[in-house]
């Protein structure tokens, strides 16, 4: 009911949603009193649902969104009505990851600290505060949670995957539709005030790039990356007995992913996609290197070779296949296949300006960064001929996860951050042979942490560190899948 109070408040411009809201949010109020004991599996099931633009500002204080008030009524649910404080700092004592996790998240708010101490900045002083919660908390909420119910049930963590599946597959159905209605149903849950925060439509050569419920093609493309090989995973599990339900529903929703991902047109995602299919590809037995050898040479290259045909150019999605190889095309080996690539037709051009500013910053601002958030109130200006030779670029976004990790938290927060991500991925990459599990996790962050090389997080991380709770846990109970 919080939630239906707070976003009633402001945006009478969308006031039909707002008895909606309400009414939504008193039935799950009273579902909530009869099933308290699942909500974490509703958290857990909800949280992909929630656009960034779902949210209210007051002033200048920090965004509200959907998200951070299921994560606020989530920790009250657990911390204080299930009296569950004892538990989570348990599992804060027993993680083997907490070393790691705490040296970061010290050193990210330390750089706070200093902004906090020199510049009165209480931006990059609630930003440190989002990390710890947002994401450090969420870890350590779903790895407890995870642990409590793993003692009871040890196929439990399957049940964890395969909720984050299910609603991957509700989102997938939903962009499918997206592209073909060009209407995304989650626009209606626009409530945002804040310009920074509003819903859009991006169009690349003619077709609708698909965002579901994320703020940009690009997040959901990140997204997509985390879950597809999960979903692999899962799919493996009924590869011996194919008649199953099951594997009929992990073989349809690992189709429509892969349709959605190719639907954002999006090139860095597609060439995350293939570094991550490399590196599982490198590192699997010598079996599937063999399936997925005969699979490329008599499947998947004659179709991309006819996707770039002209008889393939009326076929839906086959279309859309060919328009993004023409596009790699041109941006990996300079030919020049697309006319108009939407506005960004020279998608290296500012990133390299980007890199170039970041890394030259000198003093404070070197070493410290110039503070969690600071673009909002400190746009960066380039002036690049090649992209607009008329005036300067303004941007108002980092295009780069680890440039805007050295812009706003300095080498300190670069380098913490870069050890802190090799470190996550070692102690994967350690495990690999123990179980298929840890490959395809691997494979799931190597891709994801790549694409961030070419985009920010767009509120996805928080995606990474559910998964990171996964793979906790799963170390933990060793869990055997039995998946060569």
């Amino acid at each position: 009911m919080f939630v239906s109070l707070l976003l009633t408040y402001v945006g009478m411009e969308h006031s039909v949603i707002y008895p909606i809201t309400i009414a939504v949010s008193g039935l799950c109020f009273v579902y909530y009193l009869i099933n308290y004991k699942k909500t974490f599996w509703y958290f857990l099931g909800i949280i992909p649902f929630l656009p960034a633009y779902f949210s209210v500002q007051f002033g200048s204080f920090p965004v509200i969104t959907a998200f951070r008030v299921l994560l606020l009524l989530f920790i009250i649910d657990q911390l204080i009505l299930k009296k569950r404080l004892a538990f989570l700092l348990n599992t804060m004592k027993k993680d083997r990851l907490a070393p790691i996790i705490l040296f970061y998240t010290a050193v990210i708010c330390s750089t706070s600290l200093v902004h906090l101490a020199m510049d009165k900045d209480f931006t990059s002083m609630i930003g440190a505060i989002s990390i710890i919660v947002e994401k450090v908390l969420l870890y350590y909420l779903v790895l407890m949670n995870i642990n409590i119910e793993s003692n009871r049930n040890s196929a439990y963590l399957d049940k964890v995957l395969h909720t984050f599946c299910f609603s991957a597959f509700v989102l997938a159905v939903l962009g499918v539709i997206e592209y073909f209605t060009s209407f995304n149903v989650f626009s209606l849950l626009e409530t945002s005030n804040s310009e920074a925060i509003r819903y859009s439509t991006y169009i690349r050569q003619g077709d609708l790039r698909v965002a579901s419920s994320f703020l940009h093609s690009l997040g959901y493309g990140l997204y997509l990356l985390l879950i597809i090989p999960i979903v692999f995973y899962q799919l493996r599990k009924y590869m011996n007995n194919k008649k199953t339900i099951g594997f009929k529903y992990y073989v349809v929703l690992l189709f429509l992913l892969l349709t959605n991902l190719l639907l954002t047109s999006s090139r860095s995602t597609l060439i995350a996609l293939a570094i991550g299919f490399i590196v599982y590809f490198i590192m699997t037995s010598l079996r599937n290197k063999i399936i997925i050898a005969y699979s490329a040479v008599f499947l998947c290259i004659p179709f991309l070779v006819f996707s770039i045909t002209s008889y393939a150019d009326d076929i839906p999605l086959v279309s859309s296949v060919g328009k993004n190889v023409k596009a790699l095309s041109d941006t990996l080996l300079g030919t020049s296949l697309v006319e108009d690539y939407g506005k960004n037709s020279e998608p290296f051009t500012y990133r390299e300006e980007l890199v170039r500013y970041a890394f030259n910053q000198e003093g404070i601002d070197g070493v410290f960064g110039k503070g969690i958030g600071f673009i909002r109130n400190e746009p960066l200006i380039f002036y690049l001929p090649t992209i607009n030779p008329y005036e300067a670029t303004v941007s108002k976004s980092v295009d780069n996860y680890y440039v805007n990790a050295k812009l706003e938290s300095g080498w300190i927060g670069l380098l913490v951050t870069i050890i802190f991500l090799l470190t996550v991925l070692l102690k994967i990459y350690k495990q690999r042979k123990k179980d298929f599990f840890y490959l395809v996790l691997f494979t799931s962050f190597a891709g994801y942490l790549i694409e961030l090389t070419m985009v920010n997080e767009l509120e996805t991380m928080r995606y990474f560190w559910i998964l990171l709770a996964v793979f906790s846990a799963f170390k933990k109970f060793q869990v055997n899948s039995n998946i060569k």
